[in-house]
């Protein structure tokens, strides 16, 4: 499971869960509405020893509704982002604990922002090594 994993995994959950497209960062100011956009934040990515690293990432999902600054709206799809991420991230073969989950509305600009946090190990295969069958040591 890679970095691009998780955010992909993110986007389709997104779309699945509510039906509503997940736009790139590079459109300009015209897009249509409702719409997602999508962030995520490498917090850490450390080595625990030679085979597990543990990476801790933040996955903000930022949320436009169909009516400009419509409050209730957003109040809802809060409650149905908090329904689908409240416990379990679903990536590939992996469910991973979800941790942190904050929400904020920016009345001014007419937006939601849903945030939250993932920590998880990546598993890499031992070193293989070729052992000595025999070993003579010749004591003179």
């Amino acid at each position: 499971m890679t970095i691009f994993d998780v955010k992909k995994a993110f986007n389709e959950s997104l779309k699945k869960f509510t039906g509503i497209e997940v736009a790139s960062k590079q459109v300009d100011e015209n897009f249509d509405t409702p719409v997602f956009f999508t962030e995520m934040e490498i917090i850490s990515s450390s080595a625990l020893n030679k085979t597990f690293q543990e990476n801790n990432v933040r996955l903000r999902a930022i949320y436009f509704p169909k009516i400009e600054k419509d409050q209730a709206d957003m109040l809802k799809m809060i409650a149905r982002l908090e329904e689908c991420y409240r416990l379990n991230f679903y990536v590939k073969d992996r469910v991973l604990n979800v941790k942190e989950i904050e929400y904020d509305i920016d009345e001014e600009n007419g937006y939601l922002i849903f945030t939250f946090k993932l920590s998880y190990l990546i598993a890499y295969e031992k070193e293989k090594y070729d052992f000595m069958e025999n070993v003579e040591i010749n004591n003179k």
